[in-house]
């Protein structure tokens, strides 16, 4: 049983993480160089965290630094993206498409790459998924007028689908290759990288570019303080609950769990309304990930 409190508190860390990124869009703004900026800010504070769980003492492999390097690159452009969606939509449509998508790109990476065999049951919940991340388009629909910028919203939520579906995949082939350090070594690599990635795109940017205005105060570090040490902290308890809870328990139950935390967040925290189609979709996204334990 306290195999699954950790996962459930791993998935809400996962969600606070969410909340964090949203408050540091509205502190300071949606531009390249303010995701680029949080990138490197919340990778210094997580590279550091790290360092002082692991007691300064870490493995390196030529495999996982590459493998690093890559998720590095994804985790930018998944914060670039991430940011200019949250102005745009709400943090309960944006986790669905995020959690979800790191769980059905591995999925299918799965069956097509991996030749792993799905049961019935996975295949009902990949559809259930769809109509899950249809629902909010059905609502703006319903409201009788078109708008301004739904189109452009769910693109970019689309985008992030594709993208964290790309973390999980790289991280699932980090993790099943015989080369693989730990996965606390792997987070700080992978922390490092984006501090180094995110540190020359700021050097090019203001070598060939007007620097864009970025406001840069103490809650926008605070924000980035506060994403870095629940991400690593929900990463570790989800790792922790992993070693002995099987995976195919493990992922439905941290993306079900963060979907319902981030409703209820977007909600109590930035006022969000409940309606039928989110209560709904959040509903069908829990259920989708039930069935994919099956």
């Amino acid at each position: 049983m306290s195999d699954y409190l950790l996962l459930l508190l791993g998935a809400f860390m996962c969600s606070i993480q969410f909340v964090f990124q949203k408050k540091y869009q509205r502190a300071s703004g949606e531009s390249a160089r303010s995701a680029m900026l949080f990138t490197m800010l919340s990778g210094i504070v997580g590279a550091v965290y790290i360092l002082l769980l692991k007691g300064f003492k870490l493995e390196f492999s030529v495999f996982s630094m590459l493998m690093a390097a890559l998720t590095a690159l994804d985790v930018m452009l998944i914060n670039i993206v991430g940011i200019k969606t949250m102005r745009m939509g709400s943090l309960s449509v944006y986790t669905l498409f995020m959690m979800l998508g790191g769980m059905i790109v591995p999925f299918i990476m799965g069956v097509f790459v991996l030749n792993e065999r799905p049961s019935v049951f996975c295949v009902f919940a990949t559809l259930l998924v769809v109509l899950s991340l249809y629902l909010p388009v059905l609502e703006k629909k319903s409201d009788g007028r078109a708008q301004k910028g739904a189109r452009k919203f769910y693109i970019l939520c689309v985008s992030l689908f594709l993208l964290n579906g790309a973390y999980s995949c790289l991280s699932k082939l980090h993790q099943i290759n015989s080369a693989a350090v730990s996965a606390q070594d792997f987070l700080f690599m992978i922390f490092a990288a984006e501090i180094l990635f995110s540190g020359a795109a700021l050097a090019v940017q203001s070598a060939f570019k007007k620097s864009e205005p970025v406001k840069l105060g103490a809650k926008s570090l605070a924000y980035c303080l506060g994403f870095a040490l629940f991400y690593g902290t929900g990463a570790i308890l989800i790792i922790s609950g992993a070693s002995v809870v099987n995976a195919t328990v493990l992922y439905p139950t941290v993306t079900g769990g963060a979907i319902i935390f981030s409703a209820l967040n977007g909600r109590v925290i930035f006022g969000e309304k409940l309606n039928k189609f989110v209560v709904s979709e959040v509903l069908i996204a829990v259920a989708a990930t039930i069935l994919f334990m099956f």
